[in-house]
């Protein structure tokens, strides 16, 4: 069974988008990933009259790292097994003790590696309808945007 975790971060001096699998470590496929997760936040807060999100690379390392770890350590939590929590990754990746952090994950059973736009998509869409991921696509505060994928 193929299990996909996806891993979204927000920080304020930092958002990035990072995404790589062992299916999808060329360059092409990771860049489509990112630009396309990109384009789903800055339409949604776009709607809601808020500023485009740009991508950084340290949350892209931040993000990947943390998906990579919860299926290396095969667990699903926004707080490692260590402690670590998603602004200690940030830290780690080298952001700047004043950034604000906010975080999403997924996780999918059986879903193709790498995954399609379209179950990008519904990702996406499930965490528009969660107020708590919504909040973080729309905060106010973030101005970078972070993602991961592994499996």
């Amino acid at each position: 069974m193929t299990r996909l975790t996806i891993f979204h971060t927000f920080i304020v001096a930092t958002l990035c988008a990072a995404a790589s699998t062992a299916a999808a470590q060329e360059t092409g496929d990771i860049e489509t990933l990112r630009q396309r997760a990109l384009e789903l936040v800055n339409a949604s807060r776009s709607e809601a009259g808020l500023s485009d999100l740009t991508l950084g690379p340290i949350l892209n390392d931040a993000a990947q790292g943390h998906a990579a770890d919860m299926i290396a350590r095969d667990f699903y939590a926004h707080v490692g097994p260590d402690g670590g929590t998603p602004f200690d990754r940030f830290l780690a990746a080298g952001g700047s003790r004043w950034g604000l952090s906010g975080e999403n994950i997924a996780t999918c059973s059986g879903c193709t590696l790498p995954p399609d736009i379209e179950r990008l998509e519904a990702f996406h869409e499930g965490w528009m309808q969660s107020p708590g991921h919504r909040d973080n696509i729309l905060s106010e505060g973030f101005n970078r945007f972070g993602f991961g994928i592994a499996g």
